[in-house]
C-alpha cells in the first residue's frame, strides 16, 4: 500500500501501439499556437504546426455567430481544408492529427540543405 501507479515494462509490441497518431483539437485562444488566433492565415498556422510540432492541420471548428452580442449562438461548425489566405479567430479551435503519445518529441527528419 501507499507505493503509487507504477509503469509497467515497455515491450517492443506495446511500443508499437503508441507509434501512431490521434486527433486533437488546439484553441487559437491560448496553448502552442495562440500567435496565430488574432488575425492569422491559416496556410502559416498549417506550416508552423506541421513544422514546429509535427502537427497536422486538417481543419477549423468556429463559432457560429462570430459577434459579441448577448443572443450569440454558442454553436460551433466545421470547416475542412480551408484556403491558405482564410483569416483566423481566437475563438477558433484546430482540428489536428499528433503524435498519440504526448510524451514523444516531434524531431524533424528533413535533412539539412547541402
Amino acid at each position: 500500500e501507499g507505493a503509487g501507479l507504477r509503469g509497467g515494462y515497455s515491450t517492443p509490441e506495446s511500443l508499437a501501439n503508441r507509434d501512431r497518431c490521434r486527433v486533437g483539437q488546439i484553441s487559437l485562444y491560448d496553448g502552442p499556437l495562440a500567435q496565430f488566433g488574432e488575425a492569422g492565415k491559416y496556410g502559416d498556422l498549417f506550416v508552423a504546426a506541421l513544422r514546429t510540432y509535427g502537427m497536422l492541420c486538417i481543419g477549423l471548428y468556429r463559432f457560429r455567430d462570430t459577434s459579441s452580442s448577448c443572443d450569440a449562438s454558442s454553436k460551433r461548425y466545421v470547416i475542412t481544408n480551408p484556403p491558405d489566405d482564410f483569416c483566423l479567430l481566437p475563438t477558433d479551435q484546430v482540428f489536428v492529427l499528433m503524435q498519440f503519445d504526448p510524451g514523444v518529441e516531434y524531431r524533424s527528419h528533413r535533412r539539412a540543405a547541402a
